[in-house]
């Protein structure tokens, strides 16, 4: 049993690796199939490692029950082996394993045949690829240790990520991904790094960069806390000037969260400070710096982004250092409060203050941020780059199916081939600018699309991850910061393989830590509580989750 938990250990840490460290960079050096490229490499190594575990639990459980009937049989011995009992499903588990039914359910009775298996071509989210992310989930859950090495590596290759893409947007194509492009080439302006165009690359970051801002804000090691903050404030500083505003927008959210948990934390909230101002100081610095790196540097910014004279906007020097203030007035605060000892009730109120001044500080930026975005939008079926016309069709779709439609979907990955098998073609063609007439595999919104694909129960199902998630890893900064990012990403984008194995991912890991965190309660509780005073928990018991 040990030797097979440690196997188990081994084979987590190294798949943690390769899905988050080799994935985002491996490209094979050119843009073209990159989507292909990654998925056929995360699928072949997700199977192999999936059915390796699995292959090792079974093979305990019949060893496990060979020892149980030795045990029954004859050799003097009676009583269960211990450990022999299983742990009960948690609500998290059971949560994974209704999507699971309720895919394999909307696979199994589709009209699209392999599509709904397989998946759409070039994007392969179909029953099969859900399944595995279920799988991610339970092989994480049951095989993680705490172990920091993975996390590190994870770290690395993130800024790896950023780096190579903050340089593109210095006209400096280091890999020489773009150099069959021009620089008025939409290739150029919106392929990003190693991960794809600038929509894949928000919904990675969406998911990435929630362990080293957790690492940054919640570390208590000093030399980790310097290292992360660079990797963190880069990650921000690329999801604003990328080009798509759902990054902006996440960028907001991962400082308000910060904030959010600073309100009981000094040290959060003065971190989540220093972080904004670097962010937001870093603005016109990239502007400045894009003004001298000369015309490719201002080709390789979206014509709907942040242009270089907004980037350059005097005020941002004026936002940072109101930041660095509060963060400067809230180390100042503390000092004086340990000087003085406990007793300082002035201390602490002026520390009280000065946090509640900075999270009315970051909600109105944010409200003037979403005013600033909408004003930038059109409205109707243009609006989000043609993304209003795809959420009309989805919903209209949805309600012109049938009962069995309402209830299942037309299957995983069937969008197209429903929706454009249901609505005549010039109701697509109504999309405007370079995707008029593209061919579209989803919804644009990750709930419209699970609305058309596995219908109502498999929104609730899907919807029921999330609901539980964010109650059950509240605690765990990593899991509710990418949850929280995830989810409003997911309202203008869609699964893929950059981004919904490392959410089952992440959710793996904080599900591991909860069950290892009540087992050392249940533990410690069985040492407190002598046999025979009434305890409720036993040793060699487990706590129902």
């Amino acid at each position: 049993m040990q030797d097979r938990d440690e196997f188990s250990r081994l084979l987590c840490g190294l798949y943690i690796v390769v899905l988050a460290v080799v994935l985002p960079l491996y490209t094979k050096g050119t843009y073209w199939q990159l989507g292909d490229t990654k998925y056929f490499f995360f699928r072949n190594v997700t199977v192999f490692c999936l059915g390796v575990w699995i292959l090792s639990v079974m093979v305990e459980k019949c060893r496990g029950l060979w020892q149980d009937r030795l045990l029954r049989g004859g050799l003097g011995v009676s009583g269960r082996r211990q450990g022999g009992r299983c742990a009960k499903l948690s609500s998290m588990d059971c949560c994974m394993l209704l999507y699971g039914a309720c895919v394999l359910l909307s696979a199994s009775l589709s009209a699209y045949g392999s599509v709904a298996w397989t998946g759409y071509r070039e994007w392969y989210m179909g029953a099969f690829s859900q399944l595995l992310f279920v799988g991610i989930y339970f092989f994480v859950s049951r095989s993680w240790k705490e172990n920091v090495w993975p996390l590190y590596l994870w770290d690395a290759a993130f800024f790896i990520v950023i780096a190579l893409g903050l340089g593109q947007k210095l006209g400096r194509d280091v890999m020489g991904f773009l150099a069959e492009n021009a620089i008025w080439d939409w290739e150029y302006s919106h392929m990003l790094s190693t991960v794809g165009n600038i929509n894949w690359f928000c919904g990675y970051c969406s998911v990435a960069i929630a362990v080293p801002a957790a690492g940054y804000l919640g570390s208590g090691n000093r030399v980790e806390t310097v290292l992360l903050y660079p990797v963190t404030a880069a990650g921000l500083l690329l999801m604003c000037i990328q080009g798509s505003d759902a990054g902006v927008v996440m960028a907001g959210l991962c400082l308000g969260l910060g904030l959010f948990w600073g309100r009981k934390d000094s040290r959060i909230c003065r971190r989540t400070l220093a972080l904004a101002a670097g962010v937001i100081l870093g603005l016109p610095a990239y502007g400045h710096l894009a003004l001298r790196t000369g015309q490719r540097a201002a080709y390789s910014l979206p014509s709907d982004g942040f242009s270089l004279g907004e980037l350059t906007w005097k005020g941002w020097y004026l936002a940072g250092g109101i930041c660095l203030a509060l963060c400067v007035l809230s180390f100042v605060l503390e000092r004086n409060a340990c000087r003085r000892g406990e007793g300082s009730q002035r201390a602490r109120r002026a520390q009280k203050a000065m946090a509640a001044g900075a999270w009315i500080l970051l909600m109105t930026g944010l409200l003037a941020m979403a005013l600033l975005y909408l004003s930038r939008q059109p409205f109707g079926a243009n609006w989000g780059n043609g993304r209003g016309t795809l959420w009309s069709l989805s919903w209209r779709g949805f309600l012109q199916s049938g009962w069995k439609g309402k209830l299942i979907g037309a299957g995983p990955d069937c969008f197209a081939e429903y929706i454009y098998g249901t609505f005549p073609p010039e109701e697509m063609l109504s999309l405007i600018g370079r995707w008029a007439g593209a061919i579209f595999a989803n919804a644009h919104n990750e709930w419209l699309n699970q609305l058309v694909n596995t219908g109502i129960l498999g929104v609730c199902c899907y919807g029921g991850i999330f609901f539980c998630g964010a109650v059950r890893y509240r605690k765990d900064m990593a899991g509710l910061m990418a949850l929280a990012l995830y989810t409003v990403n997911s309202l203008v984008s869609f699964q893929q393989v950059m981004n919904a194995p490392l959410l089952f991912l992440i959710l793996g890991i904080c599900e591991s830590r909860r069950r290892r965190r009540l087992q050392d309660e249940n533990r410690n509780y069985g040492k407190e509580c002598p046999p025979g005073a009434g305890c409720p928990v036993r040793d060699g018991q487990q706590v129902q989750n």
